[in-house]
C-alpha cells in the first residue's frame, strides 16, 4: 500500500459550506506522517509527500513506474424485453375492432 501525504502543514484555505454559500476559509491542518509511514512500512508500501499538485502528479508517475497490476474484468450485459406493453395495447385494440365490428359498426346487408 502506498500512502501519500497531500497538501501543506499549518494554515491552508479550505473550502467550506455556509447558509451564504461555500466560502473559504483559513484552517489549521496538520498531516499525521507518523501515522502514514507505519501504515506504508507494515504493508510493504512506501510513503510519498507531496505537497503542491506537481509534487503529487510527480509522486502518481512514481507509483506507476513501480507497479503495474493488469486487471481483468468480466462484463454482462443485461436486456430488458421492452415490447410487452405496445403488444398488450395492439391486441387490446384488435379485440375492440372485433367487438366494435360485430356491434356498432357492423355492417347491414
Amino acid at each position: 500500500m502506498y500512502t501519500i501525504g497531500a497538501g501543506t502543514n499549518g494554515v491552508a484555505p479550505v473550502r467550506v459550506e455556509t447558509r451564504f454559500g461555500s466560502q473559504l476559509v483559513q484552517a489549521p491542518v496538520e498531516i499525521d506522517e507518523d501515522t502514514l509511514r507505519a501504515v506504508a512500512e507494515r504493508t510493504g508500501g512506501t510513503y510519498f509527500r507531496a505537497t503542491d499538485r506537481a509534487g503529487l502528479e510527480a509522486v502518481y508517475a512514481q507509483i506507476d513506474r513501480l507497479e503495474r497490476t493488469r486487471l481483468e474484468e468480466d462484463r454482462f450485459l443485461q436486456y430488458r424485453e421492452q415490447y410487452v406493453a405496445w403488444l398488450g395495447a395492439a391486441l387490446a385494440l384488435a379485440v375492440i375492432a372485433l367487438v366494435l365490428r360485430a356491434t356498432v359498426l357492423r355492417r347491414l346487408p
